[in-house]
């Protein structure tokens, strides 16, 4: 026993008695000991390669190029219309000039397919029998009913959802349909299927069989496709695509490295761990996660040329230069495409670095062109994305041709900005990784799988050495006692041994890579594709916690230090022995990148061990070696309140004031959460002045108190918390440098930060007046009329929409229409409305995917329309009637399906229709249709999916938009956009996303009378009172009487000049049972407008005030009332009308109109008594914030500086 104290590792390796021999240990070992890289592969055959069955030999090199470039550009119209069960999967890619073909099987039993690889596409689909319309295919069309694993998707399923736009139910309601198009026009709609697919692999010559894959059974298939081909295998980052499939299989990753064009050979297309690139000089870029999720953003920077680097410009996918996700990687496309003016600068730099002639390209393709001789030097050029820059040489920028040896650069000019296979063959091997689950799943699945492989890991690990059993004391000992004994305390021996392999990482990392980098880095690195699940939620964080600290420590160290250190020590020395696990601890991690740490840490773990007998010890030391790292990636989420114990304390220090405010969720669960935004500032430079905390949260704090249903409560709650919040700070600058102009004026700077938890459910479209010189009616000459001229046109245009709205509530109070149970759509006749809106409707196979319409915006109308191709009769338009048959989503209403459609409304096709008809003898008919209309205002993007009438026959309509002097013209307005209040007006089909209200603040007007534009926002957006305003509310008056409008009524109570009443009784503005009288407020008329009778007893008060104030009447040049004005600092009476429940609605100075010399009354009187009494005009609602809220039914208008 002397000798075991002085030689305590010699005496402990003699205690070790193990009774299992060394087959034992290679049958345990086995798995770890062997290359876990296995997978599979298929062939991708280049079409213009000899292997390609695509390959035609009377072909030349210049044909097939001319082809590849073709090709390119008609793909940029695409973009603008251990434990491996299938870990590893690889297939082989042949170059196809931007199509590359993928060899696999389908079906059981399985058969053969050739099919298109493209990372720009998601869905999978193929021809299937019975082939309805399809292309030639040369192989056999795959027959559904022949393979016994084939079954269709459900309407209404997750996948059939998955499908988006493209996605909808047969005419059973049973299956679900996909349609897809091309940049070419090319689509291919059928059914959506499950079925088995069998890959060949060419990695290890076997077969991989996926079961359940979801793709399309194509029945309708036309356009540009080969006859070679069957379809095409979509590897986008969509929900639907190969990738995305496979799911945690693959870790959401594939990678391919592409071979030069005409070569006779194959390129690899890897999934899974095959795809992880780690290699020497490997760089890595995120990608960008942003809509449409089927392409593969990156953020390109910047190029460099030699020596000289050009920064990024705006793209179609942003318009910011270098921001975000500005360019797509695609393997469909040939060519590399910029931005014109990145292009531009690109080609003059490469122009200036080779300083040879140029040759043109006989094509007429590509500019930039050479003689290929060796007196070409091609400089290098690098681009540069985030963290990563990419290296290429001249087989990767230049292009070569057949022509007289010319080559030339393999790039051209586009509004859309796609990296290019050119770029990514060669030595240059990309990687793409998605993310395909949201977190909470992909937390809990990683958290039951690693589970169910320590289960089944330990489990095979008991049933070898069980029959060895009983085991000695010190072979799988977990003894808790003593956790802090010198020999074998598993909590001083855990904890040491963590402190020193910490240690000896940095050190050795040090002396090799320099003192930044430290061993948590290096670790966080290994965890990357954890990333997205650290510190994103409570759920997230506890699997990781669980998985990294319990599961893996347990499971490796009873592996790699209980049983093989064990193990190896019987027949070798202990030094040995835990050199040789570390190494197999080290292989297994498959990390060549990280390999020393690991095998350091490794040795630290196998010596613990040794000294202490204790598992418990490595379990130890493993576990708070993973945690801590999990915990400072957590940590710096910023989570709980660090900013207040951590960030201010800090930041005050270095002599910034900070402000801050959080979000909450305190009305609707009772709890404060903690993140927000804030503001920081140098006190020595600026002072605080005021704070403004906005918080979309509080607009749900009235309803807790408010009485009204239970239901009713919940479901606002429910769509008013979002946890939106800005931060608005006002600051000063304390040493302002003062103009001569501006002696002592303050200097003050407003900074806003805003913080979005979640997709807001609003949006905002611009509103443009008509006659603005921002609108496409702008007529320069307007601005040379007289102004008395000017003055009786906005007069007139009062008074035509006073009649618009008064015919429009005579024609449904009587029944004009020549089928009272049609839907009818009141269309005006003649230019009776000021604002035009622009609208994107459809879906399209370009880019943008919508086409884009200006339609009249009217609350006096509801159902929106645009006229359509096909038309048998039309009003003028210049515009491109609408091409209603190539949208994807465009779906015409089926005949007594939708409460619109009722009575005798229907089309010889069994389509549901419309027919309005009106007393100036204009007529429209349309059929009702759902489509996709997207907002693009105010910055934001939202797309919808609305009823809407597509017009095939309109007639006797004067050009909708044409003012007087231009009537003659063509008219580029397509249609209406209703904001009425009717059942199937654009605000009330929006449901839930529009939260039935909407807002807008109109402009002041300038002298010249033609007022610029606005925004119109919709649901979370239309907002009123954020800084602070006082809201005057008044609610909205539905009328009692068998007639239906889409007006929106109020009830006026008086009105006020200056300080005197009119005395009107509210019966004065009553709206009668015949639908005349009432009060209306519209954007749609320029002016107030009212009665004859109340304007006179109005213009009294208003006379009386300008006479005081020594102002006479000016001389009539119109029916308006003006005065002429004496002196510079006259004064205008504020003008008051009192609505219901003290809703006072002041109108200051813009109540006025200066013109010429004159100042006049921007109110007229009505014509007739036929229509509403009173109609508040726009000019009168300038600089106020107005709120339509048709849940509530209340009009809500507060002061705001538009």
């Amino acid at each position: 026993m002397q000798d075991s104290k002085r030689i305590p590792w010699k005496v402990h390796l003699e205690e070790w008695n193990v009774p299992w021999d060394w087959k034992i240990v290679l049958y345990v070992m086995a798995p770890y000991l062997m290359s876990t890289e296995v997978g599979f592969s298929v062939d991708l055959i280049h079409r213009e390669s000899p292997l390609s069955p695509f390959y035609n030999p009377l072909e030349t090199n210049s044909d097939r190029l001319r082809s590849v470039i073709h090709r390119s550009v008609s793909r940029v119209n695409g973009f603008a219309f251990t434990d491996n069960l299938i870990n590893n999967i690889q297939s082989q890619v042949i170059p196809n000039s931007g199509d590359y073909l993928m060899k696999l099987s389908i079906g059981s039993p399985p058969i053969n397919i050739l099919a298109i690889v493209d990372t720009g596409s998601d869905l999978t689909w193929i021809q299937c029998k019975p082939c309805e319309y399809c292309f030639n295919q040369s192989s056999p069309v795959f027959d559904p009913e022949q393979s016994s694993t084939f079954r269709d998707v459900a309407c209404g399923s997750n996948s059939c959802d998955q499908l988006l736009g493209n996605g909808r139910c047969d005419a059973n309601n049973t299956n679900c349909e996909y349609s897809y198009y091309y940049g070419d026009l090319s689509h291919s709609s059928g059914l959506l299927a499950v079925d088995k697919f069998t890959f060949d692999s060419t990695s290890d010559s076997q077969f991989t069989a996926v079961s359940n894959m979801v793709f399309g059974c194509g029945h309708h298939n036309r356009g540009s496709f080969s006859d070679r081909g069957s379809g095409i295998v979509g590897l986008g980052g969509g929900p639907l695509s190969l990738v995305s499939q496979l799911g945690s299989e693959t870790d959401g990753k594939f990678s391919y490295c592409l071979l030069p064009m005409f070569e006779n050979s194959t390129s690899k297309l890897n999934f899974g761990s095959l795809s992880i690139v780690s290699n020497q000089g490997v760089v890595s870029t995120p990608l960008i996660s942003k809509n449409p999720l089927t392409y593969y953003y990156l953020t390109l920077e910047g190029i460099s040329v030699g020596n000289t680097r050009i920064e990024s410009k705006p793209t179609d996918f942003s318009t910011e230069a270098g921001s975000e996700g500005n360019i797509i990687i695609d393997s469909g496309t040939t060519l590399t495409l910029l931005n014109e003016e990145l292009y531009d600068e690109l080609e003059s730099f490469v122009k200036a670095a080779i300083d040879v002639d140029t040759t043109d390209d006989p094509n007429e393709i590509l500019s930039l062109c050479y003689n290929n001789t060796s007196s070409i030097q091609v400089p290098e050029m690098i681009f540069h994305f985030t963290n990563a820059d990419l290296h290429l040489n001249r087989l990767n920028t230049f292009i070569q041709t057949p022509y007289a040896s010319l080559i030339c650069l393999a790039m051209m000019p586009s509004q859309t900005a796609i990296f290019g296979i050119v770029e990514s063959k060669g030595n240059s091997q990309n990687a793409i990784q998605s993310s395909i689950q949201n977190t909470d799943e992909v937390a809990v699945k990683f958290l039951v799988d690693q589970l169910l492989k320590t289960v089944v890991k330990l489990s095979v690990l008991f049933v070898f050495v069980n029959p060895y059993q009983p085991f000695p004391e010190d072979v799988f000992s977990y003894r808790w006692n003593q956790p802090f004994n010198l020999k074998n305390g598993w909590v001083l021996w855990g904890f040491g041994g963590l402190i020193a392999a910490s240690s000896c990482v940095f050190l050795i990392k040090s002396l090799t890579s320099g003192l930044h980098v430290s061993q948590v880095q290096n670790e966080a690195e290994a965890l990357l594709r954890l990333s997205p699940l650290i510190g994103a939620s409570k759920i997230s964080n506890v699997s990781l916690l669980a998985i990294l600290g319990i599961l893996t420590p347990i499971c490796e160290e009873t592996i790699y230090r209980g049983f093989l250190l064990t193990s190896l020590s019987k027949w070798l020395p202990v030094n040995v022995s835990v050199f040789l696990s570390s190494v197999v601890f080290t292989l297994a991690h498959q990390s060549p990148g990280k390999s020393t740490e690991i095998f350091i840490f490794g040795l630290a773990l196998g010596f613990v061990y040794a000294r202490t007998r204790n598992l418990l010890a490595p379990i130890t030391m493993h576990a708070c070696w993973n945690l801590a790292v999990v915990l400072i990636l957590i940590y710096f989420k910023v989570q709980s309140d660090h900013f207040d114990e951590f960030f201010a304390p800090k930041l005050d220090k270095d002599g910034y004031q900070a402000l801050y405010k959080k979000k909450t969720t305190e009305v609707y669960t009772g709890t404060y959460d903690v993140d927000g935004c804030a503001t920081f500032f140098r006190r020595d430079r600026f002072s605080h002045v005021k704070k403004y905390e906005v918080e979309f949260n509080k607009a749900a704090q009235s309803l807790t108190d408010a009485v009204v249903p239970i239901t009713q409560k919940k479901a606002a709650l429910s769509r008013l918390l979002k946890d939106h919040v800005a931060l608005i700070a006002v600051l000063e600058a304390k040493f302002s440098n003062h103009g001569a102009d501006t002696p002592g004026k303050r200097q003050l700077l407003c900074v806003v930060r805003k913080l979005k938890c979640c997709n807001p459910k609003g949006f905002t479209l611009r509103m443009i007046y008509k006659d603005s010189n921002e609108s496409l009616f702008y007529d320069p000459a307007d601005i040379r009329l007289a102004p008395g001229e000017r003055f009786q046109a906005l007069i007139d245009q009062s008074r035509s929409r006073a009649h618009y709205i008064g015919s429009q509530v005579l024609l449904r109070n009587k029944n004009v229409t020549m089928n009272p149970d049609v839907v009818r759509v009141p269309v005006v006749p003649e230019a009776a409305m000021w604002y035009v809106g622009m609208v994107g409707i459809g879906t399209f196979p370009t880019s943008p995917p919508y086409m884009n319409y200006y339609l009249m915006i009217d609350s006096g109308s509801d159902l929106t329309w645009l006229q359509c191709h096909g038309a048998t009769k039309t009003f003028n338009q210049d515009a491109l009637l609408y091409p209603w048959e190539y949208s994807q989503t465009y779906h015409p209403l089926p005949c007594h399906t939708h409460p619109a459609c009722t009575g005798d409304s229907c089309n010889t096709n069994g389509e549901c229709v419309y027919r309005a008809a009106y007393a100036s003898g204009a007529v429209a008919t349309c059929v009702i249709a759902k489509e996709t209309f997207s907002i693009t205002g105010g910055g934001a993007f939202e797309t919808l999916q609305l009823l809407m009438g597509c017009g095939f026959h309109q007639q006797n309509f004067v050009d909708l938009g044409n003012n007087r002097r231009i009537r003659n013209e063509n008219d580029l307005i397509a249609g209406i956009l209703g904001l009425g209040r009717g059942p199937l007006s654009f605000i009330n089909q929006l449901g839930a996303d529009g939260q039935g209200k909407f807002s807008y603040c109109l402009e002041k007007r300038s002298e010249n009378i033609y007022a610029g534009g606005t925004y119109l926002s919709f649901g979370a957006d239309a907002t009123i009172g954020s800084g602070g305003q006082i809201v005057h509310r008044t609610p909205i008056v539905v009328p009692e009487f068998q007639f239906q409008t889409s007006a929106y009524y109020l009830n006026l109570e008086d009105i006020t000049v200056g300080s005197n009443r009119v005395g009107f009784r509210s019966r004065d503005f009553e709206l009668k049972e015949d639908g005349r009288g009432g009060c209306v407020i519209d954007s749609g008329a320029p002016y107030t407008v009212m009665y004859k009778d109340h304007f006179d007893r109005v213009a009294k008060l208003v006379v009386a005030f300008f006479k005081q104030n020594r102002m006479r009447v000016a001389a009539p040049t119109g029916d308006g009332l003006c005065f002429v004005i004496s002196r510079r600092d006259y004064t205008v009476p504020i003008i008051k009308f009192h609505f219901q429940q003290q809703g006072e609605f002041v109108v200051l100075e813009t109540g006025f109109l200066p013109i010429g010399g004159n100042v006049c009354l921007a109110i007229a009187r009505s014509e007739s008594d036929t229509g509403p009494a009173f109609i508040l005009g726009a000019i009168q609602q300038v600089n106020k914030r107005i709120l339509y809220d048709s849940m509530s039914m209340t009009l809500s208008f507060a002061d705001e500086i538009c």
